[in-house]
């Protein structure tokens, strides 16, 4: 597989895949708290879950971001 191979078969699956699932994803979130009134249900364990999931999306983005994508760093992105 070329390098160019490599980058549109990345490219396609960070915006075509990854990011319009990540968008779904957050907005079904948002409306599940939205109707179980989560500032009246919900505590600091929420909160914790939340900051491991950004933690998570963050560890995807920066190993985009700052390392050689291959594969390994693709397997990451999706395990992430």
């Amino acid at each position: 597989m070329q390098d160019t191979d490599l980058r549109q078969v990345a490219g396609l699956l960070t915006l075509g895949i990854l990011l319009p699932a990540w968008l779904m994803l957050g907005f079904l979130d948002w409306r599940h708290h939205r109707r179980t009134n989560i500032e009246f249900t919900s505590g600091w364990r929420e909160s914790i879950l939340h900051l491991l999931m950004v933690g998570q999306a963050g560890a995807a983005v920066l190993a985009g971001l700052f390392l050689e994508i291959n594969a390994s760093i693709l397997c990451l992105i999706i395990v992430a």
